[in-house]
């Protein structure tokens, strides 16, 4: 399974003997080492994810300073930015994060990216994984919920109503 590390080839030199039959002694009974091979099928580590609020609707964040964290799961009257952060590789090397979203958000797969906003009203997931330059890829983080409300409450307004069975009056509500 894990097979990562460093490999050599060891060959025995012999008598090398072509279709004419001309042949080529070079049997000195030492063994030639070729190589190094590097292999690498170890993932990078799973990234740390930070979600983060927006200040307001109108203006993107690139970076989290200043922003308040959005807390999973719960709702938020602003988009809502993730960052992925943390991962390492020390084989092959680091090379890019990716996210899958679904729900109310545009829905991507495996998309490559160090951000990503989600500003659709309602209920999205992302979760985000890190690749190496082999592409080895870390197990994938944990789904984030993120709930997004724009929308103002709007105010009740009842009025009474006369329910001439009974005689007696009773509030109408509407939304």
């Amino acid at each position: 399974k894990d097979l990562t590390g460093e490999y050599y080839l060891w060959i025995k030199p012999g008598v090398l003997e072509d279709v004419a039959g001309n042949k080529h002694n070079e049997d000195s009974g030492e063994y030639i080492k070729i190589g190094p091979y590097l292999f690498d099928n170890t993932p990078p580590s799973v990234p740390t994810i930070d979600l983060y609020k927006w200040k307001d609707n109108s203006t993107e964040p690139t970076k989290p300073d200043g922003l308040t964290k959005y807390e999973n799961d719960s709702w938020s009257n602003v988009n809502v930015i993730t960052f992925p952060s943390g991962s390492t590789d020390p084989n092959s090397g680091f090379k890019e994060y990716q996210f899958t979203t679904t729900g109310r958000t545009e829905n991507n797969e495996e998309k490559t990216g160090t951000k990503r906003n989600i500003k659709a009203e309602g209920t999205s997931t992302i979760k985000w994984r890190a690749c190496d330059k082999l592409n080895n890829c870390s197990e994938w983080s944990e789904i984030y919920t993120v709930n997004i409300d724009k929308k103002d409450p709007t105010t009740p307004t009842s009025s009474m109503k006369y329910d001439s069975s009974t005689g007696s009056t009773r509030p109408n509500s509407t939304d």
